[in-house]
């Protein structure tokens, strides 16, 4: 799926035509405006859906799976690249199991830092915690997994989940699964995946031994309403797992959580952001409106 990402996308469609495992790309844009479609096509994607609006992560790549044909589907942010061997690996650990449905690498950003690419199930405690001044900045709250010192290269791990910026997913389980939840918009579709896999009886894998590089959030410079859409599909997830009382509570942990974040960052002046992902989170909760899309 892209969306305003013309500068990213042929890097991407290019890395993975490099591999003999790849039978075809195919591209979904949300009405970027920038020349996203083309430069796909110029890259090599075979199939290319042009939408008039932009219908969000999941429904895209709802969209892109109706064109794809092979028993594996790699899905893969349009500021992502994977190289052909860490491809290989990654389907080498779906072939080795039937019953592993998604397998994710290590993901490296610009800096060359490596990161799990992968996080433990969230709870209301643990994503609220995040949130709290100074708590928020201790181990356990962190909802990303931390990478072992030393050699990653031969380790496969299970995880709660994994990052939908780089993953290779069993093609039979998400026909079986329905593919992503749509009323994901953005973010958290790929844990209601994961978990949906865990629920089924199969194993989702992280793998030390492949990586993707990643550049992360290179398609909205607004900090503040990515950060609130992030939040606000956190309330989804503990709205359909857990139920609306779960949902309420984290409601009610976040907001507190910024306004606490806001009364401790007066004495330097409170960053507007903070102030305006709070009002953002808060009226997406009560109106069901995504963030991103309500434009203030």
């Amino acid at each position: 799926m892209t969306y305003r990402s013309a500068r990213h996308v042929s890097g991407c469609v290019g890395s993975v035509l490099r591999s003999p495992l790849v039978e075809s790309v195919v591209v979904v844009d949300n009405a970027s405006g920038d020349g996203s479609p083309n430069a796909a096509r110029d890259a090599g994607a075979r199939i290319v859906v042009a939408n008039d609006e932009n219908v969000g992560f999941a429904r895209a790549v709802n969209q892109g799976l109706e064109h794809a044909t092979a028993s594996r589907v790699l899905l893969l942010n349009p500021d992502a690249r994977l190289e052909p061997a860490a491809l290989g690996r990654l389907e080498a650990l779906l072939a080795a199991d039937p019953r592993v449905a998604i397998v994710a690498p290590l993901l490296r950003d610009e800096r060359g830092r490596l990161r799990a690419g992968a996080g433990r199930a969230a709870t209301v405690a643990r994503r609220v915690g995040l949130c709290v001044p100074l708590l928020g900045r201790a181990p356990a709250f962190r909802p990303e997994y931390g990478l072992p010192s030393g050699d990653t290269s031969r380790a496969v791990a299970e995880a709660g989940y994994v990052f939908g910026a780089a993953m290779l997913v069993d093609r039979r389980f998400l026909e079986e699964a329905g593919g992503f939840d749509e009323r994901f918009f953005l973010f958290a579709e790929d844990e209601d995946l994961c978990r949906r896999a865990r629920l089924a009886g199969r194993r989702v894998l992280i793998d030390g031994g492949a990586v993707a590089d990643h550049v992360g959030g290179a398609s909205s410079p607004d900090e503040a309403a990515m950060e609130a859409q992030r939040l606000f599909s956190t309330w989804r997830l503990f709205d359909k797992w857990e139920g609306r009382l779960a949902a309420g509570a984290y409601h009610r942990g976040i907001v507190s959580a910024f306004l606490l974040r806001e009364a401790c960052a007066a004495a330097g002046g409170t960053p507007r952001s903070l102030g305006r992902t709070r009002r953002l989170f808060d009226a997406a909760v009560r109106s069901g409106c995504e963030p991103l899309l309500m434009g203030a």
